[in-house]
Parts: C-alpha cells; structure tokens; sequence
C-alpha cells in the first residue's frame, strides 16, 4: 500500500498543470477518512493520476490566497461529485451551493452524488434543491454498519 501511495504523490510532484496546490487540497481534506476509510488511498491513486489523465478534476475557490471550498469531479463514463469541501469559516455563505450547481454544470446531465448518513442532513436538502434525486441507499458501501444515499444513479462499486 506504501508503495502505491508513493507513486500517487509522485504522479503529484509531475503534476505541472495542476491549478491548485495538491498537497494543500489533500490537507484540506484528508479528515474524511472518518466517513471513507480508504480516502488516503483513493486520493493518491485515482485522484492524483486522474488529474494528469483528465478523469478527474478540482473544481476549487480560493479567497484570501486561503482555500475556501473545492469539489473532486470524477468525467467518465460514469460523471460524480466525488468530493464537496468548505472551509468552516465559509459554510453558510451559499459557497457549497454554488460548488455543487457549478460542479453539476460542469459535468453535464445529471451526475451521480454520494452522501454518508452522518451528512445526509445537511447535504442532501441542498442537493435536492439543486435538482439531485436521490434514487438509492447502500448499506455497509464504505463502512460496515453504515449507511450512503446515492443521487442520480446507483454505486458500481464501493470506491470510485
């Protein structure tokens, strides 16, 4: 597993297109391990690579010279908001709708969504609001025990 997460922040170190810093987007985010148990992983395997192949793409919003709020979009076959992130000093302003409607645009028709149970709350409101629909539940799909709420189409698989 080193060995692969190695390679991942290799591909970063390459990585000259890159708009936003990856190591700073990874910070950002590497808290959701608690709902993603194998986030670390997946960062550096599919994200990082995906930047260089164009299957994936930051979507980010800086204010201040700080990140402020960023989406991971997976542009496959399969179109999904990977990842939405604000900053807790930006949550409220409207900056994760905004993500979210412009991430969708970006990704044309309607693209697959994911939400743990523990943020379903919060989040899903807002994505019905923008449109989502939420078509399945998935027990234990990341974590055993738990439950995703999956918008605009259905898991493949568990890690994407």
């Amino acid at each position: 597993m080193k060995l692969a997460l190695d390679r991942g922040r290799a591909e970063y170190e390459r990585c000259e297109h890159c708009q936003t810093d990856v190591l700073r987007v990874y910070d950002a985010v590497r808290h959701f391990d608690r709902y993603y148990p194998d986030f670390e992983a997946w960062f550096w395997q599919k994200v990082v690579p995906g930047l260089h192949d164009g299957t994936r793409r930051l979507e980010t919003v800086v204010r201040d010279g700080e990140l402020a709020g960023l989406t991971i979009l997976k542009d496959t076959d399969e179109r999904k908001v990977c990842t939405l992130w604000v900053a807790d000093r930006f949550v409220g302003t409207g900056m994760g709708i905004r993500l979210l409607r412009d991430s969708a645009r970006s990704l044309g028709s309607k693209p697959l969504a994911t939400v743990p149970e523990e943020r379903i709350a919060t989040l899903g409101p807002a994505l019905v609001g923008l449109g989502f629909e939420l078509t399945d539940t998935v027990e234990s799909a990341y974590r055993p025990g738990r439950r995703e709420f999956v918008f605009n189409g259905y898991l493949r698989h568990a890690v994407s």
